[in-house]
């Protein structure tokens, strides 16, 4: 699953979580998978809104294995490969209601998300929990709650390999002192 798609899920389970419909069209969505392109909120001070990023990690145990089966498909082989990575979702949440909101999340997650799980996608038991974290701007404190949680998820990689039923080849007389290879596109000629 692509970093795109899981923003989509994670989209759509927060949206839930949250009590919102997440097939639904917002003018201004109560969760957002992106900060404002103009730097400065675009909602009010006291208006609850969700903005989260998800990334992959690097350099953790699980993501590094790669299960590797290969499949006869006749001529042919078809590779699977399968493997377990690590992602971190960043949360914000601004507004009266933003620590609660995250902490719903997180409940919710905890008990299970059936989205979650069709997709792939566990949650890694932590110590996380909403963080204060006021904004200044503009000479107003912006309420603002922090969290960030660890999920694993489940990838997968499939590949047809082909079986070379032919190479192009070019005779000619051999004479070790004048022994070279020459690659053109499409083939090879060995002197």
């Amino acid at each position: 699953m692509a970093l795109d798609d899981l923003e989509i899920l994670f989209y759509r389970a927060f949206m839930t979580a949250l009590g919102h419909d997440p097939a639904a069209t917002y003018e201004r969505p109560p969760v957002r998978r992106s900060w404002p392109t103009m730097g400065q909120p675009d909602w009010g001070y006291n208006e609850d809104v969700l903005f989260f990023q998800c990334t992959f990690l690097d350099g953790q145990d699980v993501s590094q294995p790669l299960h590797d089966f290969w499949e006869d498909s006749g001529e042919d082989l078809n590779r699977h490969q399968e493997q377990t990575r690590v992602l971190q979702v960043q949360m914000i949440a601004y507004g009266p209601h933003g620590a609660a909101n995250l902490d719903n999340i997180r409940t919710t997650i905890y008990n299970g998300m059936l989205l979650l799980r069709q997709a792939g996608v566990y949650v890694v038991p932590g110590n996380e929990a909403p963080r204060y974290a006021p904004e200044l701007f503009q000479a107003r404190w912006w309420r603002r709650a922090d969290m960030t949680m660890i999920f694993n998820v489940a990838k997968s990689y499939h590949t047809e390999v082909i079986t070379i039923t032919s190479a192009p080849a070019k005779t000619g007389p051999y004479r070790a002192e004048e022994s070279k290879t020459v690659v053109w596109p499409g083939g090879i000629l060995i002197q």
